[in-house]
């Protein structure tokens, strides 16, 4: 794919996992959703700063969706691709799954659209580019 600067996106998949531990979990004893959160800002982060080789920061989640639970003891991995990179922001797609560790099986969990944005020593949005 090629963004709006014509920067390739493709080769820009990042991913990570977490194991699932009783201090991520909500008071219905599934992993909270906000843990969940906080994990697709950090691989969309990651992402981000090594395509742009910039400070980026979360501008907007366009969408978040959670179709199961996710259980203590799970692992959860997330990953997070570039789909098309702008002046200043990087769009990307996570999607996330967990694996039970003991079977093996992984069950897609959700998926989220975010936009990052590269910014200066000042907090400013800046240019992104090599």
């Amino acid at each position: 794919m090629v963004s709006k600067n014509r920067t390739p996106c493709s080769g820009t998949d990042t991913v990570l996992s977490h194991v699932m531990l009783p201090l991520h979990t909500n008071h219905y004893g599934s992993i909270h959703g906000a843990v969940i959160l906080g994990f697709i800002d950090e691989v969309a982060f990651v992402a981000a700063t090594r395509l742009t080789g910039k400070n980026v920061v979360l501008a907007a989640v366009n969408h978040a969706s959670f179709d199961h639970p996710v259980k203590v003891g799970s692992l959860l991995t997330l990953r997070a691709n570039i789909s098309s990179i702008g002046h200043t922001s990087v769009k990307l797609k996570v999607t996330f799954e967990a694996e039970d560790l003991k079977t093996k099986k992984t069950l897609r969990i959700g998926s989220a659209d975010l936009v990052m944005v590269a910014v200066d020593p000042k907090g400013r949005p800046t240019k992104i580019g090599r």
